[in-house]
């Protein structure tokens, strides 16, 4: 079992859902926002390890919560959930910082690394 602490920020609530409980499965204590408003905000007050982003979902606003999150708090690392189609914005999206990227459908057990590699930055372990 994992101590990650994660805020999934999804536009699907169907896939936020099953995304939240497999992850829950695997240990990590998760967090959703299902809007753009205040997810710095929510990442800091909640601890949160890693936000994972769905990038597609929101569109350009992604940046803005991007952005949010680097400024409110930079230790905390995002990781995307894109799909094929978003490459032009997920290029956007890692010149603002983004630590890394999870395609969908996702391998939960791959995302379970980066969340990890994420955490071990974060708490400079």
């Amino acid at each position: 079992m994992s101590d990650l602490n994660v805020l999934v920020v999804e536009t699907d609530e169907e896939f936020g859902t099953h995304l939240s409980q497999r992850l829950a499965a695997k240990g990590c204590t998760v967090n959703v926002a299902g809007g753009a408003e205040g997810v710095g905000a929510l990442a800091h007050d909640c601890d949160v390890d890693a936000v994972l982003l769905d990038l597609g979902g929101f569109g350009r606003e992604g940046l803005k919560i991007i952005k949010d999150v680097a400024e409110t708090c930079p230790e905390t690392r995002v990781i995307l959930l894109s799909s094929s189609k978003d490459v032009a914005l997920s290029i956007e999206a890692m010149k603002l910082g983004v630590f890394d990227e999870v395609s969908v459908p996702v391998d939960v057990d791959a995302l379970m690394d980066k969340l990890l590699a994420a955490r071990k930055l974060r708490r400079g372990a």
